[in-house]
């Protein structure tokens, strides 16, 4: 699976909001957000996914092996950014 492009000025409350919609959908039965998850399969237990659990397969959409290398991406984008203003 390609890692989705990163948006144009990424940060961690737009991927932490993208975690709590999919699983949000995922509990209302969301036909796509079923299909992301079953990507996992192995890893989660579908019956209780949690937070956490959507975090990472949010981060792994992107191209990243978890939730904490995402966010440490997205603190050094930050004081990348924070550099140049």
């Amino acid at each position: 699976m390609t890692p989705r492009t990163l948006p144009r000025n990424p940060n961690l409350k737009f991927f932490n909001n993208q975690a709590k919609n999919l699983l949000r959908d995922f509990r209302q039965g969301n036909a796509l957000s079923l299909a992301r998850q079953s990507l996992f399969d192995s890893l989660f237990d579908t019956s209780d996914l949690r937070l956490a659990d959507a975090q990472y397969i949010v981060a792994r959409d992107y191209g990243y092996a978890g939730w904490s290398n995402l966010k440490q991406n997205m603190d050094a984008l930050s004081r990348v950014v924070k550099t140049f203003r």
